[in-house]
């Protein structure tokens, strides 16, 4: 339900605003007056024209953000999902409108964007959906069409070469939606990390949630939210 006296237009830049500040810190409280009055940006990323329309660096479709927050100043990654890449910048507190990014991660450089440039490989990306950081600055990308998700053991400090993957069994040369188990995944579409480093995947296809304990050392999950069991994947409707 959208706030009293607001437009369809301006319920949805309330929760925008409101999904950008949780993801931030700041409270909804100190946010409220200023998401009803759409506040406007202080940045625009993707479009070196800032708020007006650019040329070749355009962002399509990015669907996740998320802070590592391992370093100071604080750096900033974007799955750009139908570019099929994920870009990553150093200084949150130093991005100005059009900023080209400082890691590209998918693609050989900023101008390609073509879905697993040069094959199927564990430097390539096919339509991501979500990214998750570490404390230590590891970052997690849901590569949701590759049916996987990949791990980057610290992108700016070593490479954009992916380290460890789930859903394939080892493998970073197939992007199969295999048989359900606690090592498959079918077109993952979010991570997320707790504090003590443990890894969550929404599994959308196979309808589950999967938590693995120990993500560095064990691609096999734990735990299984929203079925009976890892060779389960029974949709659940509601009987509203």
């Amino acid at each position: 339900m959208q706030p009293p006296g607001a437009t369809g237009a301006q319920a949805m830049r309330a929760l925008k605003a409101l999904a950008v500040a949780l993801l931030v810190g700041l409270t909804p409280t100190s946010l409220q007056s200023q998401a009803m009055e759409a506040p406007s940006p202080s940045v625009v990323l993707g479009d070196p024209g800032g708020f007006v329309d650019g040329d070749p660096f355009h962002y399509r479709d990015p669907f996740g953000v998320a802070i590592d927050r391992s370093v100071t100043p604080n750096r900033l990654y974007i799955a750009d999902g139908s570019n099929n890449r994920v870009l990553g910048f150093n200084s949150i507190a130093g991005l100005t409108n059009g900023a080209a990014p400082d890691v590209i991660i998918g693609q050989p450089d900023l101008l390609s964007s073509e879905p697993n440039h040069g094959g199927t490989s564990a430097s390539s990306l096919r339509g991501p959906q979500s990214v998750a950081v570490d404390a230590s600055g590891n970052l997690y990308v849901a590569d949701t069409e590759n049916n996987r998700v990949l791990e980057y053991d610290t992108p700016f400090t070593s490479d954009t070469i992916a380290d460890r993957v789930f859903g394939q069994a080892g493998s970073f040369s197939t992007s199969d939606c295999a048989a359900v188990s606690a090592t498959s995944l079918c077109s993952p579409y979010g991570v997320a990390l707790d504090p003590a480093g443990d890894l969550y995947v929404a599994d959308y296809e196979n309808n589950r949630v999967l938590e693995f304990d120990d993500p560095l050392g064990n691609a096999t999950a734990d735990r299984v939210f929203g079925q009976g069991g890892f060779q389960q994947r029974r949709e659940q409707r509601c009987q509203c």
